[in-house]
């Protein structure tokens, strides 16, 4: 059985997804030792901010409507488009909403000059629907080509960024999200071309009872999805409060470096199970469910070890070829980020079976839960021990977010067996 899921990491599909990935997030660490190698932290931590800053708007637009929707469409995937269609109808309405409310703050208490806010506004719009389109994809088990549009919107834009800098030795931030926005509508183009039945999408009909009860479904999702980013972004947050933006840049350098064994993890096991997860635990075939939760967890680990033994015999060359002496301080914080990220990748397997059963209620009360708990952890913490505390606060997050899951479906499938 071990070696039948090992073996399962080295199929085509998988290994072609995960050199896509990998060549996304090749491009973007590049640029990112290479910004910090040749600008400032400061300009390393404003960079990060902007960035999540949109990463939150963009949840904000989706409420995490697709989590209705991709449900639907493992059991129906002849109906994608009309799925599709009901949910850019809602995002026309919530996207309108999020961009008065960004240029309201952009104008009157952030200061933001006019031409990056509206760059700002159109790159947020590209990712999302971009995003949407992955999703989509990957409900309907086309995870490589999921993967290439990933590539575009994640990769090659931070290639140009690398090239800019190789040359020039210096970029302006204006450039790199001009560089964004080309590569994600290049993504959005390749998306719909390939869509299947894209055509009859004039067609569909929109459905508001459908879009109503998605709503319903989607809101506990919606907020639960908001704590966990407000967790994994409140830590530098946190930190540029306490600290400074110097402490945010060393952070976010640890963080990326720590998010490598998530991103794989994702790439090659939680991607090509996820549709899998939804099918089964909603036809409630508990033997195919216990057989993905083993390919979760040895996969899970296995890569999280890899990434540990590989950072504790390359950190030193990393950091050199860096130059910045002030990476070296609390370098072993990347170590606590990695082994707390383990724990929360292996929940997401408990997460998608609560979702699959309709558990949404019982998925907030765990996410606003733990979130509470981190806030408690960072501001008790970060003021005592800079990086490290922050760390600390991630990994208690990720131990608490398995417990909860794990527990609760466990307890959801007793239910549903003294229920049948």
């Amino acid at each position: 059985m071990f070696i039948k899921i090992i073996s399962s990491f080295f199929k085509f599909d998988k290994i072609s997804s995960l050199l896509l990935r990998f060549s996304g997030i090749g491009a973007k660490f590049i640029l990112l030792f290479l910004i910090t190698k040749y600008k400032s932290l400061e300009f390393q931590g404003s960079f990060t901010l902007i960035n999540q800053s949109i990463t939150l708007m963009i949840y904000f637009v989706g409420l995490d409507f697709y989590t209705f929707y991709t449900k639907k469409m493992v059991k129906n995937i002849d109906k994608c488009v009309f799925y599709f269609k009901n949910a850019i109808y809602l995002y026309l309405y919530t996207g309108l909403i999020v961009s008065i409310v960004f240029v309201l703050i952009s104008m009157f208490v952030l200061g933001i000059d006019l031409n990056l806010m509206l760059i700002i506004l159109v790159l947020f719009a590209f990712e999302h629907l971009g995003q949407e389109l992955i999703r989509i994809y990957i409900a309907l088990e086309k995870i490589t080509f999921a993967n290439v549009l990933l590539f575009l919107r994640t990769g090659l834009w931070a290639l140009m960024a690398v090239v800019v800098l190789i040359l020039k030795k210096t970029i302006e931030i204006e450039q790199i999200f001009i560089f964004w926005i080309f590569c994600s509508f290049l993504s959005i183009i390749l998306g719909f071309v390939f869509f299947p039945g894209i055509r009859n999408i004039f067609n569909e009909k929109i459905d508001k009872k459908f879009i109503k009860e998605g709503i319903i479904f989607s809101t506990f999702i919606f907020l639960s999805t908001i704590c966990i980013r407000l967790i994994e972004y409140s830590d530098k947050y946190i930190l540029a409060i306490f600290e400074s933006e110097r402490e945010v840049g060393i952070y976010s350098v640890y963080f990326q470096i720590s998010n490598v064994s998530t991103i794989i993890i994702s790439t090659i096991i939680l991607a090509f199970v996820y549709p899998k997860i939804l099918l089964h635990s909603q036809e409630r075939n508990m033997e195919k469910l216990t057989a993905i939760k083993r390919e979760v967890y040895i996969g899970a680990t296995l890569i999280s070890c890899c990434i540990i033994i590989g950072y504790l015999f390359f950190n030193n060359y990393l950091y050199e070829f860096l130059g910045k002496e002030e990476l070296k301080e609390s370098r072993w914080a990347v170590l606590i980020l990695v082994v707390g990220s383990y724990f929360l990748n292996i929940s997401h397997y408990y997460n998608i079976i609560l979702m699959g059963f309709g558990k949404v209620k019982m998925i907030f009360y765990v996410a606003i839960g733990v979130l509470l708990i981190n806030i408690i952890l960072n501001v008790i913490l970060i003021p005592l021990f800079s990086v490290y505390g922050a760390a600390v606060a991630q990994f208690f997050s990720g131990i608490i977010f398995f417990i909860l899951r794990k527990y609760y479906t466990n307890q959801s499938l007793l239910n549903l067996n003294k229920a049948s």
